[in-house]
C-alpha cells in the first residue's frame, strides 16, 4: 500500500496550480462576469433608508408614596396594543395620503397598507439603558423605525409615528385614569346610598321599640320597680279601703236591716285585683308566646269569665242600691231629720269610700298594666339586642365600604389630576428621528464580496469540469502510469519565433485585462463601501 508522503503533497499542490494556471480564463472569466452582474443588479435595486427615534418611558414624577397611579398596566402590552392602534388602516392611509408614499408603486390600496407595515418596526431598546428597567423587566425606551427610498421621507414619516405614539400614550392614560375616577364615584354613590338605607333603618327600628333596647334594660328595672313599690301602697290603701267600706256598712246595717239583708244576699264576685292579676299574667305570657299558645287561651277564657262575673255582681249591687234608697225613709221634721243624722252620716260616708276605693282600684289597674308593659319590654331585650346587632354590623360594614371607596376615590382624583397634568408615566421623545446619510439596504459591499465568492466558485466548477473532460495528458507521471514501459527521455517545446510573440502579446493581455478586472472589482467594493 502506497504511504501519503511529503513528497506526494507537493506533488498534488503543484497539479492543482499548473490546473488553474491552464485553466485561469475558465476561473476569472466567470468570477468576473459573476461579480459584475451581482454588482450592477445590487446597484440597480433601489436604495432604502431607515430613520429611528427613540422614545422613552418616563416613570411618574410624583412619588408613589404621595400618589398612588390609578393605571397599572404592562409597558410591554400596552406598547404592543398602542402598536396595533397606530399601524391601523386609517392610521396608516392617513400618513400615505399626507406624504404621497408608495406613489409609484402599482399596488392596490392593501397591498400598499401592508408594504407600509412592513417598513414600520418597533422594538424595546436593549443595551445601557435597558438595565435600568425594574424589577418587573419593563422597557424603559423603545425605538420605532421607518425604511424608505427618501432619507428626508424617512425621517419625517417616523417623527410622525413617534408623536402618534406619544400623543396615543397620554390620551390612553388620561381616559384610565379618568375612566378608573368615575367608576370609583358612581361606586361610592351606590355605598352612600346604601348607607343612608342602613342608618334609615337603624333609626326607623330604635323609634319603633323604644323602651325595649338592651341600653334601656336598666331604665325599665327602675321603673318596674318604682312601680311596685307605688302598687304595693295603692294594694295598702285597697285593703284599708276596704275595711273602711266593711265597717260603715256594718254600721248601715244597724240602722236598716233591710240593706244588711240585701247586702248579704247580693252576689260580690271576683275582685278586682284578681282580674288584674290575671290582665297581667296574660300580657306577660305575650310577651314570651304566640296568641295559639294554651295557657294563654285558658287564660283569656278566664279573664272573661270574671269580667263577666263580676260585670253581674256589680249590677246586681246597684239595683240594690237603688231598692235601699227607695226604701230609706224621707225626713218629714227637724226630730225625724236629727234621728235619720246617723244613719245618713253613715251612708254618705259609705259612699265616699266607694269612691275612693274604685279610684284606688283604677289606679291599681294602672299600676299593674304599666308594669306588664316594662316586663314585656324587658322580656323582648333579647331578641331586640340580635336584631340590633344585626343592624350595627351591617351600619359598621356599609359605613367601613364607604369610607374606603372614598379613599380611593379621592386617591384616584389625584392620580387622575396628575395624568391631566402630564406628571404620571408617560412617553417623551429621547432622540429626535434621524436623517439617514446612507442607505440601509440594500447592502451593495456584501452583495459585491458575495458575487465574487459566487464568480470564483462557479469559475472553479467550469475549470474542474473543462479539465475532467479534456484527455490529453499534461505530466509525464500520468503518462508512465498509463504506459507500461520505461520512459527514456522528454522532447520540451520548441516554439516559434512567432509563437513566443503571440505567447507574449497573449500574457500580457491577460494581465493587463486581469489588472483591470481587479481595479474594477477594487473600485465598485470601495464605492459600494463609502456610499452603500
Amino acid at each position: 500500500m502506497h504511504d501519503f508522503t511529503e513528497t506526494d503533497a507537493k506533488v498534488n499542490w503543484k497539479e492543482y496550480l499548473d490546473v488553474i494556471r491552464r485553466r485561469r480564463r475558465w476561473v476569472l472569466v466567470p468570477a468576473f462576469a459573476v461579480w459584475l452582474v451581482v454588482f450592477t443588479v445590487g446597484w440597480l435595486l433601489p436604495s432604502k433608508y431607515r430613520s429611528e427615534s427613540v422614545i422613552l418611558v418616563e416613570r411618574p414624577t410624583v412619588p408613589k408614596d404621595y400618589v398612588t397611579p390609578n393605571v397599572d398596566t404592562d409597558v410591554r402590552e400596552q406598547l404592543q396594543s398602542m402598536t396595533q392602534q397606530i399601524i391601523s388602516r386609517d392610521r396608516l392611509q392617513q400618513i400615505i395620503t399626507q406624504r404621497h408614499l408608495y406613489a409609484g408603486k402599482r399596488l392596490s390600496p392593501d397591498e400598499v397598507i401592508d408594504l407600509m407595515r412592513s417598513d414600520i418596526s418597533v422594538e424595546p431598546v436593549t443595551g445601557i439603558l435597558q438595565q435600568r428597567a425594574g424589577a418587573n423587566n419593563q422597557p424603559v425606551a423603545f425605538q420605532v423605525s421607518y425604511t424608505a427610498e427618501r432619507p428626508l421621507v424617512a425621517q419625517q414619516v417616523t417623527a410622525q409615528l413617534a408623536s402618534l405614539f406619544i400623543d396615543e400614550n397620554l390620551r390612553q392614560q388620561q381616559q384610565r385614569s379618568a375612566s378608573t375616577t368615575d367608576f370609583l364615584k358612581a361606586q361610592l354613590d351606590d355605598a352612600r346610598r346604601h348607607l343612608d338605607d342602613v342608618s334609615q333603618k337603624l333609626q326607623t327600628f330604635t323609634t319603633e321599640h323604644l323602651g325595649e333596647l338592651p341600653d334601656q334594660t336598666a331604665a325599665n328595672q327602675q321603673a318596674v320597680a318604682s312601680l311596685q313599690g307605688r302598687l304595693q301602697e295603692t294594694e295598702s290603701e285597697i285593703t284599708h279601703a276596704e275595711q273602711q267600706q266593711t265597717y260603715l256598712a256594718s254600721l248601715q246595717k244597724q240602722y236598716q236591716t233591710v240593706q244588711s239583708s240585701i247586702g248579704s244576699a247580693s252576689p260580690a264576685g271576683p275582685t278586682d285585683t284578681e282580674i288584674q292579676t290575671m290582665k297581667a299574667k296574660l300580657a306577660d305570657l305575650r310577651a314570651r308566646y304566640k296568641d295559639d299558645y294554651p295557657d294563654i287561651i285558658s287564660l283569656k277564657r278566664q279573664l272573661a269569665a270574671a269580667e263577666k262575673s263580676r260585670k253581674q255582681a256589680a249590677a246586681k249591687n246597684a239595683a240594690n242600691d237603688n231598692a235601699t234608697a227607695a226604701k230609706t225613709p224621707t225626713p218629714t221634721s227637724y226630730a225625724d231629720l236629727q234621728a235619720m243624722s246617723p244613719m245618713l252620716q253613715a251612708d254618705s260616708q259609705l259612699k265616699a269610700n266607694a269612691v275612693a276605693l274604685e279610684s284606688l282600684q283604677r289606679q291599681s289597674r294602672v299600676l299593674q298594666g304599666q308594669i306588664a308593659t316594662y316586663t314585656a319590654r324587658m322580656y323582648s331585650v333579647p331578641v331586640r339586642q340580635q336584631q340590633l346587632d344585626q343592624l350595627n354590623r351591617d351600619y359598621q360594614q356599609a359605613q367601613q365600604n364607604y369610607e374606603a371607596l372614598l379613599a380611593k376615590k379621592n386617591e384616584s382624583e389625584l392620580a387622575t389630576d396628575l395624568e391631566m397634568r402630564q406628571q404620571g408615566e408617560r412617553f417623551v421623545l429621547l432622540d429626535q428621528a434621524s436623517l439617514p446619510d446612507q442607505p440601509d439596504s440594500p447592502n451593495r459591499l456584501l452583495l459585491s464580496l458575495l458575487g465574487l465568492l459566487g464568480g470564483f466558485v462557479l469559475g472553479g466548477v467550469f475549470a474542474a469540469g473543462r479539465e475532467l473532460l479534456d484527455d490529453r495528458i499534461f505530466t509525464r507521471d500520468k503518462v508512465e502510469a498509463l504506459v507500461p514501459v520505461a520512459i527514456l527521455a522528454t522532447i520540451p517545446p520548441l516554439p516559434t519565433t512567432a509563437e513566443v510573440r503571440q505567447a507574449g502579446r497573449v500574457r500580457r493581455r491577460e494581465w493587463w485585462l486581469s489588472a483591470a478586472a481587479l481595479l474594477l472589482v477594487a473600485a465598485g467594493s470601495f464605492v459600494a463601501f463609502y456610499r452603500g
